[in-house]
C-alpha cells in the first residue's frame, strides 16, 4: 500500500513523491486513486472513489484555511462516518506549508493526513518516519531476524533508563540446514524517559526499509532533549567523505581538513621508516609500469632489482630517489613519484559514530601496506 505524498508551500501544491502521478500543478493533483483541490480560500479537498461489488466507496479529507482537518468514510447502506478530526497546525496558525499523505489500496482502510511545515521539518532533521503519542515508559520488543533472503533488526534510542526483561531465541538451522535463519527478541523495559525511538530496519533483496518510530506524550517536539539530529550529522558525513576523497600530499594535512570537520577525532597511527617508505614506494611503483624492448610488463620482488633493471634497460644511473622521480615525471609517469592521501568514512546506523582509515593511494593499489596508516574514530 504506498502512500502519496504532496508537498505544500505558500498554500499551493508545488510536488510529489512520484507515486503515480497523473497531474500536478499548484491547485489540483491527481495520483494514487485521489483527486486534490484547492479552493479559493485556500481549502484543500481530496476524494479517494471506487466502486466495488456493493456499490460506491469513498474517503473524503479537508483541510481549512484554519488547520482544522476531517477525514471522512463513506459506504453503501451507511453515513458517512468521521474517522478523524482535529487541528493539523500550531495553534494561531494557518494551513501554509507542509506535507499531505494520502494512502493507496482498499479505500476503506485508506488514510491521510497532513504535517505542517515546522513539523515535517523536524521529522526529516531527526530521522524520524512517524510519530505515536503514547508513554514512553513500557517495555519494547526488539526484534533481529535472518532469513531467506533478507535480515530484520531493530534498535531502541531514549533518555530514560532501560533494563532487560527478559529474551528469547528461535533457530530453524536444523530444519533448514545451511540457511542461518534464526529470530530472536529481547524485551527492553524502558523507565524514567520523556522520548524514545523504536528503529527497525529491514533487507530484503536489493530493498532497504527503514523506520523510526518516535514514543512521547509531548505534544510540542522541540521541547525535547537529547534526539539525534540525523540531517546533521548525515551532512557531517558526507563532508568527511567530500574531504577524504581529495588525495593529500601528506597525513598531516588530511588530519587537519578532517579535524575542521570533527575536532575530537582520536586514533593511531602505523608508521614504518619514512626513508624506508619513499624507496620502497617509487621502486613498487615503477616495477608495475615499465615494460622491456618486447613489451613484457616487469615485475620484481625487490625494489632493487626494480632499480637495477631500470638503470640496465634505460642505460642511466639514478643516483637518488628524486632522480629517478624527476625521470618519470619528464617520461609521462606523473604520479609515480607522488603519494597522496586518502580518508574511507564508514558509520553506524544510527549515524552516532565514524570511523576513519587515512592511507595512500599507492597502499591500496598495490597491496604494499608498509606506509603510514591512521585509524581514528569519533562521537558525532
Amino acid at each position: 500500500m504506498a502512500t502519496l505524498q504532496v508537498r505544500i508551500e505558500n498554500g499551493f501544491f508545488v510536488g510529489t513523491n512520484g507515486c503515480y502521478v497523473s497531474t500536478v500543478e499548484p491547485t489540483h493533483v491527481i495520483a494514487n486513486g485521489w483527486e486534490c483541490l484547492i479552493d479559493e480560500d485556500g481549502t484543500i479537498k481530496c476524494d479517494a472513489v471506487r466502486g466495488y461489488s456493493d456499490g460506491e466507496h469513498s474517503m473524503r479529507y479537508v483541510i481549512q484555511p484554519n488547520g482544522f482537518a476531517k477525514l471522512t468514510l463513506k459506504v453503501p447502506d451507511d453515513k458517512v462516518k468521521t474517522l478523524r478530526k482535529g487541528f493539523v497546525t500550531p495553534k494561531g496558525t494557518k494551513l501554509s506549508d507542509g506535507l499531505l499523505g494520502l494512502a493507496g489500496g482498499y479505500i476503506d482502510e485508506r488514510y491521510a493526513y497532513f504535517r505542517d511545515g515546522s513539523f515535517q521539518k523536524f521529522l526529516e532533521e531527526h530521522g524520524i518516519s512517524a510519530v505515536k503519542h503514547e508513554n514512553p515508559n513500557q517495555t519494547f520488543s526488539i526484534r533481529n531476524a535472518r532469513y531467506g533472503g533478507g535480515e530484520c533488526y531493530s534498535y531502541l534510542l531514549t533518555d530514560g533508563k532501560v533494563e532487560e526483561e527478559g529474551y528469547s531465541t528461535e533457530s530453524w538451522e536444523e530444519s533448514c540446514p545451511g540457511t542461518c535463519a534464526y529470530e530472536g527478541n529481547e524485551y527492553l523495559k524502558v523507565t524514567g524517559a520523556t522520548w524514545a525511538i523504536h528503529k527497525q530496519t529491514q533487507h530484503e533483496g536489493d530493498s532497504h526499509n527503514c523506520f523510526r518510530i518516535l514514543y512521547t506524550l509531548e505534544k510540542d517536539l522541540t521541547k525535547l532533549v537529547g534526539i539525534p539530529n540525523i540531517r546533521e550529522k548525515e551532512e557531517k558525513i558526507s563532508l568527511l567523505r567530500e574531504v577524504g576523497s581529495k588525495g593529500f600530499l601528506s597525513l598531516e594535512e588530511l588530519e587537519k581538513s578532517l579535524l575542521e570537520i570533527v575536532p575530537n577525532l582520536k586514533g593511531k597511527r602505523e608508521c614504518k621508516d619514512p626513508e624506508y617508505v619513499q624507496v620502497d614506494r617509487v621502486y613498487y611503483h615503477l616495477s608495475s609500469m615499465l615494460e622491456t624492448n618486447n613489451g613484457n610488463l616487469i615485475s620484481f620482488s625487490s625494489s632493487n632489482e626494480a632499480k637495477k633493471a631500470l638503470e640496465e634497460l634505460r642505460g642511466i644511473k639514478f643516483e637518488s630517489s628524486e632522480m629517478l622521480e624527476n625521470y618519470l615525471f619528464e617520461h609521462g609517469f606523473k604520479d609515480a613519484g607522488v603519494t597522496r592521501y586518502y580518508a574511507y568514512v564508514s558509520t553506524n546506523d544510527e549515524k552516532t559514530k565514524v570511523w576513519i582509515e587515512m592511507r595512500p593511494s599507492t597502499s591500496k593499489a598495490h597491496g604494499f601496506n608498509g606506509f603510514c596508516r591512521d585509524f581514528w574514530t569519533a562521537e558525532i
